[in-house]
């Protein structure tokens, strides 16, 4: 998509131009601009080559991988006395092909797939509702989630986390 290409120009040139200690990279997993679903290799390629491109030279690169395809709030409001209606399964072949390109360019692979599945992906998890909407999560679990990411990260989390509260 050409915004998308102009959009990875940029960030290209300001990652190089600032240099950062840490990049993370994620993705949705989403259809191509024909309409058709990208096969994993093609998802693999496409990621390994925008890693590729990241030469800053202190940059570390992270791929946090895809979260798991779900029914989101408008399935759970359809199905109120059934959340498993709306459980949803993880985006393996997908992940997979995720953590060969981050090997494969030098980049350290996260999977998140554990913070949203057990034998499948639910909308709900204890208290929370997970996604804000069918590809995006819900800010309190985000919140939730901010100690298991940054420990992911190797990042030391203790003096912005009282920024959220």
């Amino acid at each position: 998509w050409q915004a998308c290409d102009l959009w990875h120009r940029f960030a290209l040139t300001r990652i190089h131009q600032i240099d950062p200690d840490l990049l993370i990279v994620t993705q949705e997993l989403n259809r191509g601009p024909n309409g058709f679903a990208y096969t994993p290799k093609q998802w693999q390629r496409g990621l390994q080559a925008f890693l590729d491109q990241v030469t800053a030279p202190r940059t570390a690169k992270v791929v946090l991988g895809n979260l798991p395809t779900i029914g989101g709030p408008a399935c759970l409001a359809q199905h109120m006395e059934d959340v498993q209606a709306c459980a949803g399964h993880p985006t393996t072949r997908y992940n997979e092909a995720e953590r060969r390109a981050a090997q494969l360019s030098h980049a350290r692979y996260v999977d998140v797939t554990p913070w949203f599945c057990t034998s499948t992906c639910s909308s709900i998890i204890g208290s929370f509702d997970v996604y804000f909407n069918s590809s995006h999560v819900a800010v309190d679990y985000t919140r939730f989630l901010e100690t298991v990411l940054a420990g992911a990260l190797a990042i030391d989390n203790t003096a912005q986390s009282g920024a959220h509260k």
